[in-house]
């Protein structure tokens, strides 16, 4: 088992906690973490840019598309638009242009045990600009 810190919006952290969202969704030009990087059972620490942890998550699943195109996007919308949590319909066409454009990888990362902290259970340093971070033991 991995642990790893995700970084998310305020607003995606909400409806993470509250059940809204339960499939996180991660698109990129060059192969980074998560691709190949996460798996079921690991644990995920959810953070706010500039915010100390407020939750955790365990990976129930993964599904990796490399080579990734618009017939994997629309596969994606077909089965799982609302579980990303992505928004209305109206917004696909505005969403598909800003998230695949470029996009080679993409990583579907279904989230279990959701728990909100109130006090962060570990404190991680963080100073990049990455989205995804493994953590070593």
């Amino acid at each position: 088992m991995q642990k790893h810190l995700a970084i998310f919006s305020p607003n995606v952290i909400n409806a993470i906690i509250s059940g809204k969202k339960t499939i996180d969704s991660r698109f990129s030009k060059n192969r980074i973490a998560p691709f190949l990087q996460v798996e079921a059972g690991d644990i995920v620490y959810v953070k706010a840019p500039g915010e100390e942890i407020n939750a955790q998550f365990r990976v129930k699943k993964v599904l990796y598309f490399e080579a990734f195109d618009y017939t994997d996007f629309d596969q994606i919308v077909a089965n799982y638009w609302h579980k990303i949590g992505w928004g209305d319909e109206k917004d696909e066409t505005r969403f598909k242009k800003e998230k695949k454009e470029g996009s080679s990888y993409a990583t579907l990362i279904w989230m279990v045990e959701i728990e909100q902290f109130i006090v962060p259970p570990v404190k991680i340093r963080k100073s990049d600009n990455r989205a995804w971070v493994v953590l070593n033991d």
